[in-house]
């Protein structure tokens, strides 16, 4: 289905006074000293320019809202800011409008309930002009909840309209007709014509092209056409013309299409207003299939004239491209598919400046607001920047001390984790050096018993070795072993095991040697803790040095305290 253009409104209740002659209500400012009134007459110098030079509109809103800030006036405030943000949407600045009117929640600026209503339109609005569609219906329908609430008919029937053009945006066709249909009764209703006229032309056109029903049309249009609304704003009368006219060309009524397009010129002629390119190109068709091809170059000439738009010139080239072939001039024919071609290139260059320009524009606005600002704020400027310099060195002393703080925490607290780690090592050291001295002491034990053992006795018979093995037994010398290996191990880390994988051919009582020696013991120390003889423990380090690859010369206990372990 070929594009209509249907009809949004923004504001509910917009006043009539907005649209007074400029200069008379700026020539009222010179002879009124009363703030409430002259923040009334700002705003509605500012509402006059929306549509006509968005940065004067801007700079009276923006005199509006400081003059609202300055009377902590909160409803002037709220009316200035989202003035404010019909401007950005106006020259196509939907985020920044959509910043400004969150912020009318935000700041709690909005005071009643058909004031929060009128806020979520605008939001919705807003949000359908940049295709976000779900999230537009959301807040249209936050808006429908208050005005239900407050019984609201003339809300609900623009709810109702703007709902209708989301869904049609969104292709759901049928659910746009129901809510251009519900706004239409309610409109009736309300025997308020020319305000909701937006709803007779949107119900119309759709149920054009979805019923095809042209007497309900007919009749729509006979009603609509009288109001005084669509007798001031014929633009609007043009626009629907126009699309009954692309209907019947798409029915091939040729007869109706070409009348409809010819109503759409009158009436737009009529209202002062820039004649769509659209209208010229449609009645160039139809006389392309009426074999009117005289008539149909100089529609399509017309079109070219009026159009600005590089999609609409790229569509006019195509077709005068294709009547020139219809008509056999193959180098005119050539010439428009050149023209078309480089105009798809241009289009797709546009996309870019498109942004460009657009940056470029807010950038404008933006250097404008900043000048007003600057005048207006000339002789703050020193404090506030005094102000500034004194929040600045204030921070940064604050900072500074914060860091010395911090700083010297860090370090006091490093200090007192090596203080507790020197004494958790000294206690580990301590208790190595408690374990060994116990096991010293239970092996004397047992040399001891071996030596009271007279000597006419059988030293090997099972009965000593059973007493023997006993004492032992009492004595736990293999679990102190065992604690001593856990602690050695938690002192060392991994030393033990890493040891045994290095080197698998060291027996576990050379194990207990290398272990013994890594701790400097001397060789009667270690024979005392093992319950070995010297001669046994130097004969142990030597088959140690051999399996260990050692150096001739080189000292065991440097050795396993230089391994990379």
């Amino acid at each position: 289905m070929k594009f209509i253009q249907l009809l949004t409104l923004f504001l509910l209740f917009a006043s009539s006074s907005a649209w007074a002659n400029v200069d008379s209500l700026i020539l009222s400012l010179e002879h009124t000293s009363d703030d409430k009134q002259r923040l009334d007459t700002y705003i509605l110098i500012g509402k006059n320019y929306v549509h006509k030079d968005a940065q004067l509109a801007l700079f009276w809103t923006n005199k509006a809202e400081k003059l609202a800030r300055n009377m902590t006036n909160n409803y002037g405030l709220y009316t200035s800011i989202k003035l404010r943000s019909e401007i950005y949407m106006e020259i196509n600045e939907a985020d920044s409008a959509l910043t400004l009117l969150h912020s009318l929640f935000d700041k709690n600026l909005v005071q009643s309930s058909l004031d929060s209503a009128d806020t979520y339109n605008l939001i919705g609005v807003t949000l359908q002009s940049v295709g976000r569609i779900d999230e537009a219906l959301e807040q249209l329908n936050l808006a429908l909840e208050i005005y239900r609430e407050q019984d609201s008919k003339a809300g609900l029937t623009i709810i109702k309209i703007n709902m209708g053009n989301c869904f049609y945006e969104a292709g759901r066709t049928q659910e746009a007709l129901n809510n251009f249909k519900e706004a239409y009764e309610m409109a009736l209703e309300l025997q308020d014509e020319a305000k909701f006229s937006a709803a007779f032309l949107n119900y119309a056109m759709l149920t054009l092209y979805l019923e095809g029903d042209t007497e309900k049309v007919d009749q729509l249009l006979t009603k609509v056409k009288d109001s005084p609304f669509i007798q001031k704003n014929e633009n609007i009368l043009a626009v629907f013309y126009q699309n009954l006219a692309v209907y019947y060309s798409q029915v091939e009524d040729w007869k109706s299409a070409e009348n409809h397009y010819k109503q759409a010129l009158t009436t737009a002629q009529n209202s002062g207003h820039k004649i769509d390119a659209g209208i010229y190109t449609g009645l160039g068709q139809i006389y392309v299939h009426q074999k009117k091809y005289a008539e149909a170059l100089l529609q399509y000439n017309l079109a070219k004239s009026h159009s600005t738009k590089t999609s609409e010139l790229r569509l006019i080239y195509n077709d005068l491209a294709n009547l020139y072939a219809q008509l056999e001039n193959l180098d005119s024919a050539q010439h428009y598919w050149q023209l078309t071609y480089e105009l798809v290139r241009k289009q797709e260059n546009e996309k870019t400046q498109e942004l460009v320009l657009k940056s470029k524009n807010n950038l404008e606005l933006i250097k404008k607001e900043n000048e007003i600002e600057l005048l207006a704020a000339r002789t703050k400027s020193e404090q506030l920047q005094n102000r500034i310099n004194l929040v600045i060195i204030f921070g940064l002393i604050v900072l500074i001390a914060l860091i010395i703080l911090i700083t010297y925490l860090l370090l006091q607290r490093k200090k007192k984790e090596l203080v507790l780690k020197d004494k958790e090592l000294q206690l580990k050291k301590q208790k190595l050096t408690s374990l060994s001295l116990r096991i010293n002491q239970k092996n004397q034990v047992l040399k001891d018993f071996e030596s009271t053992v007279s000597e006419e006795e059988d030293k090997s018979s099972p009965l000593v070795n059973d007493a023997k093995m006993a004492l032992k037994n009492s004595l736990r010398i293999d679990e102190d072993w065992e604690e001593f290996e856990l602690f050695f191990n938690d002192l060392h880390s991994g030393f033990y095991d890493e040891l045994k994988k290095r080197y698998p051919n060291l027996s576990n009582n050379e194990l207990k040697i290398c272990t013994l020696s890594k701790l400097r013991f001397s060789l009667k120390e270690i024979a005392q803790t093992l319950f070995l003889s010297v001669d046994s423990v130097k004969s142990a380090r030597y088959r140690i040095r051999k399996k260990l690859n050692m150096e001739k010369g080189e000292d065991l206990s440097d050795f396993l305290n230089n391994l990379n372990i």
